[in-house]
């Protein structure tokens, strides 16, 4: 099979189910960094871990990575029936997610700075 992602199956060189479970992979790969929110929502909190914390900032990645799951499972018996090239999809999702999580975190440090800055204009202004 001539793997090329989206653009193979516009070009009918990969059959739709192959490219469902490339995408399904793709998803649960990316949403996979739940674990690490889970550990990062323990120390934001002081009371040690919140479970409200948790499930408000990651319920809908839950969502997609059962859906993901099941989407996999549906198009393939297993996981192990997928082709090798819809794993590197999964890897893929990882990779996606970081840079989602890298530019959420520039965005948030911006946030903070501008508040911080204008609070610092409105102190020295008076």
């Amino acid at each position: 099979m001539n793997w090329k992602g989206f653009w193979s199956v516009i070009l009918g060189e990969m059959p739709l189910e192959n490219f469902m479970a490339y995408a399904a992979l793709m998803l649960a790969g990316a949403f996979l960094f739940l674990a690490a929110d889970i550990r990062r929502g323990a120390k934001k909190t002081t009371g040690g871990f919140s479970w409200g914390f948790m499930i408000r900032d990651n319920a809908i990645r839950v969502l997609v990575v059962l859906v993901s799951i099941a989407a996999s499972v549906i198009f393939y018996e297993s996981f192990f029936d997928v082709p090798i090239n819809a794993k590197l999809a999964f890897i893929q999702g990882l990779s996606i997610d970081a840079v989602i999580g890298t530019m959420t975190k520039v965005s948030k440090e911006k946030g903070a700075l501008k508040r911080t800055t204008d609070k610092l204009k409105q102190k020295y202004q008076k």
